[in-house]
């Protein structure tokens, strides 16, 4: 799976729920992101920015402009995105780093992906017993 290209980011198009790929967010008719969670609504508002920072950086104000005012094309952003696919594989083959991943932590610490979302308690509430209100 390939955050860029596959067809799963829950999107409101012309006021109906339907999954896209990042690669569809130049598509006008596309009105929101949906999730089902305000946080992760943000964060997927953030990575989408910071893949357009990354890989659509205008060259100048003027450049800018001109994408503000007539926003790149599905086609457009798939071209724009290519050479960024490999960085954004999830099931990357055993031993090659998948999206996020760092091989190369060896003091790293394991944790569940539980810990990620915002209301999780953390090492020391847990060894405290401490998370009665989380």
């Amino acid at each position: 799976m390939n955050l860029l290209t596959s067809q799963s980011l829950r999107v409101l198009k012309n006021g109906q729920e339907c999954e896209k790929s990042i690669n569809d967010i130049g598509d006008l008719s596309v009105n929101d992101i949906v999730s089902p969670r305000a946080d992760f609504r943000g964060a997927l508002y953030q990575l989408l920015i910071g893949i357009l920072q990354t890989c659509f950086t205008p060259k100048d104000r003027k450049e800018w402009m001109q994408c503000w005012r007539s926003p790149p094309t599905s086609n457009e952003l798939k071209q724009v995105f290519e050479p960024y696919l490999q960085a954004f594989t999830l099931d990357s083959p055993i031993g090659e780093p998948a999206f996020m991943q760092d091989l190369t932590l060896d003091e790293g610490e394991e944790k569940d992906i539980a810990a990620l979302l915002i209301e999780a308690p953390g090492g020391k509430t847990i060894k405290d017993n401490q998370d009665h209100f989380i």
